[in-house]
């Protein structure tokens, strides 16, 4: 262990592809079937209209549908409609995961 309580350099230490339910992250980084919360969006000037015009408001849940076969729209089922949003702009979108 190190001074600063994490895990020796080169021992890994924590596990692979696990993630911190709690933790902010990008929309387009998520997973089909997940229960989301919108916290922010970020950036300015048209695509952030365009999405808040959407309905994507901070505190609203969003669940991912599915990816395209080119992982390029994502579907998404946000106020009982569904959205397909380009992954640029799913990099704007700011979310949390909906405990379950």
């Amino acid at each position: 262990m190190t001074a600063f309580g994490g895990p020796p350099e080169g021992r890994g230490g924590y596990r692979r592809g696990r993630r911190d339910l709690t933790a902010e992250r990008l929309l387009s980084e998520s997973r089909t079937g997940e229960l989301l919360r919108i916290v922010r969006i970020a950036g300015g000037g048209p695509i952030r209209r365009r999405l808040l015009e959407m309905g994507m408001n901070p505190g609203t849940e969003i669940r991912i549908v599915k990816y395209a076969p080119l992982k390029d729209p994502i579907e998404c089922v946000l106020k009982g409609y569904h959205i397909a949003l380009r992954v640029a702009e799913a990099r704007h979108v700011i979310v949390t995961p909906v405990k379950p």
